[in-house]
């Protein structure tokens, strides 16, 4: 997953013992890169097949996923305020490659796998 631009420098200017932050306007680019941008990188769909505190319990389905013979099942580390380690599996470019993926890991005992994107 990208990050996106980096945020803005704030200014901050404390006001009657409060603190207020101006932030400095955001340039938008036109709207015609824009929609070429969006048209040009389509989102990444992923299978999640489960989201563990305990980062051996995801390493532990990462195995069991390649066992499997699932070599594009890989970990999303905890990002922001998520506590969670996320297994996927993918990505899955059409609906076809999705069913046949979510018939696998229901074969496998994962029949609750959820369909994400990036």
């Amino acid at each position: 997953p990208s990050a996106g631009p980096p945020a803005p420098a704030l200014d901050a200017t404390p006001v009657a013992a409060a603190l207020v932050v101006q932030p400095e306007p955001i340039e938008q680019p036109p709207p015609a890169l824009s929609a070429a941008v969006s048209a040009a990188v389509p989102p990444a769909f992923y299978l999640q097949t489960g989201a563990f505190a305990d980062p051996a319990n995801a390493a532990h389905e990462l195995e069991r996923l390649r066992a499997a013979g699932l070599a594009s099942a890989f970990i999303v580390p905890p990002e922001g305020k998520s506590q969670l380690y996320r297994v996927r599996v993918g990505p899955v470019g059409s609906v076809a490659e999705y069913d046949a993926l979510a018939a696998q890991l229901a074969g496998l005992g994962m029949p609750d796998a959820r369909l994400v994107s990036d």
